[in-house]
């Protein structure tokens, strides 16, 4: 399954790139390759990503590895060729979006990062099952504010007992 898609944009329609977030990896996608599979049988068959992003594996111990975590949302930095993955392990992975290499891992989280937006101004902004929001600086790649909206309310409803983030939205003048 996909939970989160964004384009990246080259500057002119035929640079334009489909990213998808899924299950085990962030798939990059030439936009105009899926615009054409859409209306020719033959090269929807022939489609394959341009690059596949698999976030790191943790050790576990005993030499075993954890499962690749869940991509649940992203947000894209252009001016900086940044990508950001908000994951299922708790972590926001960095990618470079010119070399689709992973630069970071923002640790924070204590539960699956459910939802991530860029500031105008700077900065990442993550929402979390954890029940947290975080304002992260992704140059040093640590969280300079941890809000918590239920800490002093017992009158938010909840799921299971756990109180998500489960969207959050960025001021456009922020």
């Amino acid at each position: 399954p996909v939970y989160a898609l964004l384009f990246l944009s080259g500057g002119d329609e035929e640079h334009v790139k489909l990213v998808s977030g899924g299950d085990d990896e962030v798939s990059v996608w030439d936009w105009m390759q899926v615009v054409t599979a859409v209306d020719q049988t033959s090269a929807a068959e022939s489609l394959s990503p341009l690059a596949s992003l698999r976030a790191p594996q943790g050790d576990i111990g005993r030499g075993s590895l954890s499962a690749r975590a869940e991509t649940n949302a992203m947000a894209v930095d252009g001016e900086r060729g940044r990508l950001f993955a908000a994951s299922g392990d708790g972590n926001v992975y960095v990618w470079d979006t010119s070399t689709g290499g992973c630069v970071a891992t923002m640790r924070g989280h204590s539960d699956s990062v459910l939802c991530a937006g860029l500031r105008p101004l700077g900065g990442l902004v993550t929402g979390s099952e954890d029940g947290t929001v975080r304002l992260w600086d992704p140059r040093c790649e640590e969280a300079t504010t941890v809000l918590d909206p239920f800490q002093s309310s017992k009158k938010h409803p909840s799921f299971n007992g756990k109180r998500w983030i489960a969207a959050l939205a960025v001021h456009p003048d922020d």
